[in-house]
């Protein structure tokens, strides 16, 4: 019995850290989305958690709020402030439409 009893104390020490740490990145991230919403910034998605998405609702300003399977972070996405792309695997932009290598290359002369 005493056995069964660890294991119960154990895993349940463990569901308290991942709900406590799960509050923690929740209040940090809502306090990025209440300053953003603040200065009037657009935001596209409020995060918690990384990895697959558990669920997700679109809100009546736009913004899709998001949970997802590792609550491990979050975040608050905000398009106007910065360039994504390469952090999402793509390509980074400038107004031109030309990407940072592009015009690196452009610059440099010709051998």
């Amino acid at each position: 019995m005493s056995e069964f009893s660890e294991i119960f104390k154990s895993t349940w020490a463990i569901v308290l850290m991942i709900v406590f740490f799960g509050g923690s990145i929740f209040v940090h991230e809502f306090g990025h989305f209440l300053a953003a919403k603040l200065m009037g910034l657009k935001v596209t998605r409020f995060s918690i958690g990384f990895g697959p998405r558990l669920f997700s609702w679109k809100g009546k300003d736009g913004c899709e709020y998001m949970v997802s399977l590792l609550p491990f972070g979050g975040y608050v996405a905000l398009p106007q402030l910065a360039d994504m792309g390469r952090l999402e695997g793509g390509e980074s932009k400038d107004e031109s439409g030309e990407n940072e290598d592009t015009r690196l290359a452009k610059s440099l002369p010709k051998i």
